[in-house]
C-alpha cells in the first residue's frame, strides 16, 4: 500500500477521439537506512496511466506504468509543498506539438536559491504503442536542471535561474529532431 496516492484526470489534445487519461501517482517511503534516503524524505514513485484508444475491432483499453522512479521534497525552502501534490506532478505542452506532456519534481533545490528545481519529464507521442505513450526526454531534463521551467509559449521553454539578488539567469530552448536546443539566454547581474 503506497503512503500517497495522487489522481489527475487529463485531456491530452481535444482533438484526439479519446483524449481524456487518468494518472495515478504512487509514492513510497523508503526506509530511513535506505541507501537512497538523501536530506529529506526520499520516496519510490510508480505512475500509472489509463486511457481509451481506437482499435481495429473497436475500443482498447491503454495503460503504461512507469516505475524505478525516486524522489523526494525535504529541503527546498523557496518551494511551497502542495500536500495534494507533493511532487508537483503537471502537464504542459513541452515540445509544441498540440498534445500535453508530463513532469514530476525529482527534488527540489539543496540550494538556498533557485539553482535548481529538477523534474522527470515525458513527452506524449500519439504514434507510440500504448504502453509508451509517454517517453521520457532526457534533453528537456538537461535543460531544465539549471534552473526551473517557468513559461512554455510559442514553441520556446524558458529557465530561470536564481543564484541570488546579483545574478539571475534566463534561458531559451526549441524542440527540434526530439532535441531540446539551447536558443539564446540573457545574464542579469551587476553592471
Amino acid at each position: 500500500m503506497p503512503d500517497y496516492t495522487i489522481y489527475k484526470t487529463i485531456d491530452i489534445n481535444p482533438g484526439m477521439p479519446f483524449p481524456t487519461h487518468e494518472i495515478r501517482l504512487e509514492m513510497w517511503r523508503l526506509p530511513e537506512d535506505s541507501e537512497y534516503r538523501v536530506g529529506g524524505y526520499q520516496y519510490e514513485i510508480s505512475i500509472l496511466i489509463t486511457g481509451q484508444r481506437q482499435a481495429d475491432w473497436g475500443i482498447s483499453q491503454v495503460q503504461q506504468i512507469i516505475s524505478g522512479l525516486r524522489a523526494g521534497y525535504g529541503c527546498g525552502r523557496w518551494i511551497d509543498i502542495d500536500p495534494e501534490n507533493p511532487l508537483n506532478l503537471h502537464f504542459a505542452d513541452f515540445n509544441n506539438d498540440g498534445y500535453l506532456d508530463m513532469a514530476l519534481r525529482w527534488f527540489p533545490p539543496q540550494t538556498f536559491g533557485m539553482a535548481d528545481d529538477s523534474h522527470y519529464f515525458w513527452l506524449f507521442d500519439p504514434n507510440a504503442p500504448s504502453r509508451d505513450m509517454f517517453q521520457r526526454n532526457h534533453s528537456l531534463e538537461h535543460a531544465a536542471s539549471f534552473g526551473q521551467v517557468v513559461s512554455v509559449a510559442d514553441g520556446y521553454i524558458v529557465v530561470f535561474s536564481f543564484h541570488g539578488i546579483m545574478h539571475q539567469y534566463w534561458a531559451a530552448y526549441a524542440y527540434v529532431d526530439g532535441e531540446f536546443v539551447f536558443v539564446r539566454n540573457e545574464n542579469v547581474g551587476p553592471d
